[in-house]
């Protein structure tokens, strides 16, 4: 769909780089796990990357500091920040695009890390983690838009928080984040590290957005976190200080309503619930999820055809059933005129632009030694990335036009808001000039002559749309003054 001949003219193959890119570091070892038959493939060699940018940054911060002014003379090594945020783990990164049918397209990513990876690389599940299952796909509906599983442990990530602190302020800064860590939330018994080892785990999650009305889409989402359901009892002295309802079911499940701080006109609800066997779960609505009877992704027919070529086990899953991105973006624009003229040419120029990437997709991603390898199946192809951006840049100008027609109408209809607000509170001065003109005077009735002038309650009423408020009259009994503007308008005021 997507520029498939000019892409092929544009972007050449790699094949003929190989001997010069086997010599660098590691393409040999990464090109094992690519296509090197497919039409792009790719490779970045980060060995000693880190080190070089690190020395810049030393020497660039030595030289503000020499400089003198307001900086700090804090001791800052970047070569050990690097390396505590783990960029020393990335040793180099290879992609391979290779089309499979006229709609499907295999991409491959693989990153070679340099042991086991480090600092926010390891957040994810390190190479260590235990291959499983799509499970996910077994518990959430058909109709998810987006769904996925596999490990997360924020755990590292607050080793490497206060690796850094130490890093910068010594033994002080490992005691302010330990602080920070065991403080609890207000009105409650949990603390910082309750909640990231309560969110640490295997999530399997999906989410599901409705968009057939535009102007209030209905949202969906359900999360599941094996081993962390005593979260929820943690949080139950927030249900007074909060609003928070907490229901206990007859089989032992605990339920948390955070749905009012959320809001009465959010498109979800939000609600936590601890499970028997001892799972977090959160989730917008009890009737969508974990729990639902009907049918399950996994007997979804698009689903098993993208996935039956993913490996059984993985580290990660995820997947995307597709958007209709496209028939909501023309619905949006066929009510706007200024656009009328131009729909049918902006179509056409999306769907062939990004038409494909909207389509269908899934992944896997799991380890193969120190190689971090990701598989997807899609619609689109790496090599389209590739080109999107050079292809948005042609396309500017033609954007550019579309969007100073809508800041131009938004002005405009700013303007119009702003005077409409102005004549409100006009209105607003006279309603209380009368009122105390009826409590000063003991009348009922009072012209707007009596109301405005240099020396009266109000001193000078400025028309801002054409109206005119001459020969105004307000009495007690009136439940709202108005004024017509010149437009034909009537803006009210309630007494």
């Amino acid at each position: 769909m997507l520029m498939k001949h000019t892409l092929k003219k544009i972007i050449f193959s790699l094949t003929a780089l190989f001997p010069l890119l086997a010599q660098a570091g590691s393409f040999e070892a990464v090109s094992k796990h690519l296509d090197t038959d497919g039409s792009l493939i790719a490779y970045i060699d980060f060995e000693g990357d880190g080190a070089e940018i690190s020395t810049k940054f030393n020497s660039i911060y030595q030289k503000l500091l020499e400089g003198g002014g307001s900086i700090p003379p804090i001791p800052v090594d970047f070569d050990l920040l690097f390396e505590n945020l783990g960029f020393s783990s990335i040793q180099g990164m290879g992609l391979s695009s290779k089309q499979l049918s006229a709609d499907l397209h295999l991409n491959r990513y693989v990153v070679e890390t340099n042991g086991a990876p480090a600092g926010l690389f390891s957040l994810y599940g390190n190479s260590g983690a235990e291959p499983q299952a799509f499970t996910a796909a077994a518990m959430v509906p058909a109709d998810a838009t987006i769904a996925g599983c596999g490990p997360v442990d924020l755990n590292d990530l607050v080793t490497t928080v206060r690796t850094i602190m130490v890093q910068f302020m010594g033994p002080m800064g490992e005691g302010m984040a330990d602080q920070y860590l065991m403080m609890p939330i207000p009105e409650s018994e949990v603390t910082a590290n309750d909640v990231i080892a309560g969110l640490s785990g295997r999530w399997d999650y999906a989410y599901k957005m409705d968009m057939a009305d535009m102007e209030a889409p209905k949202i969906e989402f359900w999360v599941q976190i094996s081993g962390s359901g005593e979260l929820v009892s943690k949080l139950k002295s927030l249900g007074e200080s909060m609003s928070i309802v907490f229901t206990e079911e007859a089989n032992g499940e605990l339920i948390a309503d955070f749905s009012p701080m959320v809001g009465e006109d959010a498109p979800f609800g939000f609600f936590i619930k601890n499970t028997t066997n001892g799972d977090l779960v959160i989730y917008s609505d009890p009737n969508w999820g974990g729990s639902t009877e009907g049918s399950l992704l996994k007997d979804d027919p698009k689903f098993i055809n993208l996935t039956k070529n993913l490996p059984a086990k993985a580290l990660w899953f995820s997947y995307s059933g597709g958007f209709d991105i496209l028939d909501t973006m023309s619905e949006a624009m066929e009510g706007d005129e200024t656009m009328a003229p131009y729909l049918a040419a902006i179509m056409e120029a999306a769907d062939y632009l990004v038409g494909d990437f909207y389509e269908p997709a899934a992944a896997a991603a799991y380890y193969d030694g120190d190689m971090l390898i990701s598989e997807q199946y899609a619609g689109y192809s790496t090599k389209q990335l590739a080109m999107l951006v050079p292809t948005m840049f042609a396309a500017y100008p033609a954007m550019a036009f579309y969007g100073f027609q809508q800041v131009t109408s938004s002005m405009m209809d700013l303007e119009m808001d702003s005077e409409e607000a102005v004549v409100t509170n006009n209105l607003r001065q006279i309603s209380a000039a009368a009122d105390q003109y009826f409590l000063e005077e003991g009348k009922t009735s009072v012209t707007i002559e009596e109301l405005v002038g240099p020396d009266k309650y109000i001193r000078e009423l400025i028309p801002v749309a054409g109206e005119s408020y001459e020969g105004m009259i307000i009495t007690m009994e009136m439940d709202e003054i108005s004024v017509t503007l010149e437009s034909g308008q009537v803006v009210s005021l309630p007494r």
